[in-house]
């Protein structure tokens, strides 16, 4: 009976490192899996980034909005004047309450933009007012709507004030205007919501009535 040579140290060690190597298949079924794996956390973190920045959008959308409705209040302290002794209404000494229009439609702010105060219907991707409402540098824009709500011989008037906030939407159509008092109307359409995303404040604004002199 022949017995047969152990093996030796080294062809042995070499033996047992090849049933523990990865083979060509295990490799590519690896990769792939990893390939897979990256292009899902990559697809999120574009998800991720895209609400991040619409939710930052719609915050500041809402403050300009907001903003409008106080500056259109402030406005209204022009609108004082009817009293027991001149009932006279003095709207023409407001700002933009004064562009109120029967029937009510959307424009731009008229004056576009009053240095003074430094406001105006075009702003930037912060929220800052922008004086040229064509610049590149703007990323919102406000239109208004005024609807008298009493007529105009009442002594004591009533103006429905609606600010709309306009911005572009993601991947949207970058050479429509929407700041200019040509694009108003056109942004007003449904053939425009796919390129437009869309901010309403609304209130009422009531004249100012002066005391008994």
């Amino acid at each position: 009976m022949t017995r047969r040579p152990a093996l030796t140290l080294p062809l042995a060690a070499s033996r047992r490192a090849a049933k523990r190597a990865y083979t060509v298949v295990e490799l590519m079924m690896a990769l792939a899996l990893f390939a897979v794996g990256a292009t899902g956390v990559l697809a999120m973190q574009r998800v991720t980034i895209e609400s991040n920045t619409h939710a930052r959008d719609v915050s500041t959308a809402n403050r300009i909005g907001a903003a409008w409705l106080d500056q259109l209040r402030l406005d209204a302290t022009m609108w004082n004047h009817p009293s027991e002794l001149d009932p006279n209404s003095d709207l023409a000494d407001t700002l933009w309450l004064k562009s109120v229009a029967t029937p009510a439609v959307w424009a731009l702010p008229n004056p576009v933009y009053y240095q003074k105060r430094d406001w105006g219907a075009a702003f930037d991707a912060l929220g800052r007012p922008v004086a040229d409402p064509t610049s590149d540098a703007v990323r919102f824009c406000a239109h208004l709507r005024l609807a008298a709500l009493s007529p105009a011989s009442s002594a004591y008037g009533r103006i429905r004030a609606t600010v709309r906030v306009v911005w572009r939407r993601a991947g949207a159509d970058q050479t429509v205007p929407f700041c200019t008092a040509d694009s108003v109307a056109t942004v007003s359409q449904a053939s425009s919501l796919p390129n437009f995303h869309f901010v309403y404040h609304t209130t009422v604004i009531a004249e100012q009535t002066a005391p008994r002199l």
